[in-house]
């Protein structure tokens, strides 16, 4: 079953492509190159220490485990919390179909990338939000990454916890994007 999920978060390019470019061929052949030679290996154990400090965060952020409880936040390929070797770069964070768009818009509403993934790349009701964590990150932005995934969780536990129960509520982010949206006609 890891195999199929691992193929669902990460071969969007593979589904909706061809063949590669011959530059994309050229740059694939001299990242080979770099890590048989050993360059590489500085930045792919960054990358690892990056992952792990974005686990730990999220452990001790106010509104994670709350969150996820309620499964506003999801992190799927670590719910078993065992520590790991190798953690694959792009992090996967599932939510409730639309909620992982307005945690998009609310991410790059603070200059944050990243990738929605839904229908039909992945199955319905399966979406989830990408984060690629590259060896130039610091740990000051892993920080802030978590912390506005927070404050976007509480805001939806707010929401859900209003009279309504968040029926026809939405948060902040996504009101200002539907606003442009509407807007631009």
């Amino acid at each position: 079953m890891s195999v199929r999920n691992a193929i669902l978060n990460f071969a969007r390019c593979v589904i909706f492509t061809t063949a590669p470019a011959f530059p994309m061929v050229a740059g694939m052949r001299a990242a080979y190159q770099l890590m048989r030679d050993g360059k590489t290996q500085p930045l792919q154990d960054k990358v690892q220490q990056l992952i792990k400090y974005f686990l730990r965060c999220t452990e001790s952020d106010p509104y994670w485990s709350k969150a996820n409880e309620q499964g506003i936040l999801v992190l799927p390929n670590y719910d078993d919390c065992e520590p790991r070797d190798f953690n694959a770069p792009i992090v996967s964070l599932k939510s409730r179909p639309r909620y992982i768009w307005w945690l998009a818009f609310h991410l790059l509403s603070s200059n944050i990338s990243a990738v929605p993934v839904d229908y039909p790349a992945v199955s319905r009701g399966q979406g989830r939000i990408r984060f690629m964590f590259h060896a130039v990150n610091t740990e000051e932005q892993v920080e802030f990454l978590v912390k506005k995934i927070g404050e976007w969780a509480a805001e939806m536990m707010e929401i859900e916890a209003g009279p309504s129960g968040g029926k026809g509520k939405i948060p902040k982010a996504a009101q200002q994007v539907y606003t442009f949206m509407g807007s631009q006609g």
